[in-house]
């Protein structure tokens, strides 16, 4: 497969940083995820921004995209930026969990170093992977790479407790499996375990954030084939400061019209934050959980949620570039090297 790759980078606060400046600190603003042919079960997705600016993505939808009984490819776009100065400490981790057929867990995670307060907790991009070892009670008619089809999935990290030598704050996975038209499938959900990945960033400033929180719920278009459908999309409030935005929670949900607990392939997902080029804080957040196709089984209902944090900066010494990359990666995980 050729990959395609297209890069936007603008610098949008202060002056032009000098090449010899220390790398700068990065801040994950949103993915989208969307099958060129069809819609598929979900088997693996992946979209992390690494600490080294390496995009690592990932897609499979189950055998119908891998070749082994047809193939579709996918296309991307992540977005981030990038930030020097400002008198900011950040601090990067990860976090693995395994969500089982209740579909939702948390944990606390602790950050061993001293953070000073006010501290603020984003999401870095998730990895959500069907293909690991299943308990005993899991069907052998159905292997887990071939995932399952889907009613959504979420992540959230919670407000921190900032400590004299720690860090604390609570991580949440949702991954809701649903049953749909294969029998050997739907006997599998109800014992399915799926790992999880998620990443974030710890930030510590000299300004408390402001928070907001966006929910809709839409009914998708159900007139196959390849229904005409769309997401949310939400304008925020104009912060007059310079600043950071960070995703802090996104839920993705779907729910049947028609029978409830029903999934649904999946076309096309993701979270996208419209990064301001003037520095300010964004005005447009959209999400989306699309089920278009050539065959669309189950009418549904499209619900979502997510939560930002705008981190004010005020020292002249702050910098931020907006980035936002898209094209075409192969079937699987790949890494995506920095274009900069």
């Amino acid at each position: 497969m050729i990959k395609r790759i297209f890069l936007a980078a603008t610098m949008i606060v202060g002056c032009q940083p000098n090449p010899s400046d220390p790398s700068p600190d990065l801040v994950w603003a949103g993915w989208n995820h969307t099958w060129d042919i069809l819609s598929h079960r979900l088997s693996y997705v992946r979209a992390i921004l690494g600490e080294d600016e390496t995009l690592q993505m990932g897609l499979i939808g189950g055998d119908w995209s891998t070749g082994a009984v047809a193939s579709d490819s996918p296309t991307y776009r992540m977005h981030y930026q990038r930030v020097r100065g400002g008198d900011l400490q950040f601090v990067q981790g990860e976090t693995e969990v395994i969500v089982g057929p209740e579909g939702e867990v948390t944990v606390p995670v602790d950050i061993e170093m001293a953070l000073q307060a006010p501290v603020t907790i984003v999401l870095r991009g998730f990895e959500i992977d069907t293909d690991i070892e299943q308990a005993a009670d899991y069907p052998s008619e159905y292997t887990p790479d071939l995932g399952y089809t889907s009613r959504g999935f979420g992540f959230s990290v919670s407000e921190p407790n900032v400590h004299a030598e720690f860090t604390s704050f609570a991580l949440s996975a949702r991954v809701r499996w649903g049953t749909l038209d294969r029998p050997d499938m739907n006997a599998a959900i109800p014992h399915a375990r799926t790992k999880v990945r998620v990443a974030w960033t710890a930030i510590a400033s000299n300004c408390p954030p402001v928070r907001s929180r966006l929910t809709d719920q839409v009914p998708l278009s159900h007139t196959p084939p390849n229904s005409e459908q769309q997401g949310s999309s939400w304008h925020t409030p104009q912060v007059q400061a310079p600043g950071i935005m960070g995703i802090t929670h996104f839920d993705l949900g779907l729910e049947s019209t028609d029978q409830a607990g029903e999934g649904e392939y999946l076309r096309s997902y993701g979270v996208e934050i419209a990064l301001n080029e003037a520095g300010l804080a964004p005005q447009a957040v959209s999400a989306e959980l699309l089920t278009s196709s050539i065959f669309e089984l189950s009418p549904m209902r499209f619900s979502s949620s997510v939560e930002l944090a705008w981190i004010p900066v005020n020292d002249e010494s702050f910098h931020l570039e907006t980035v936002s990359v898209s094209g075409e990666h192969e079937i699987g995980p790949v890494e995506i090297p920095s274009r900069m």
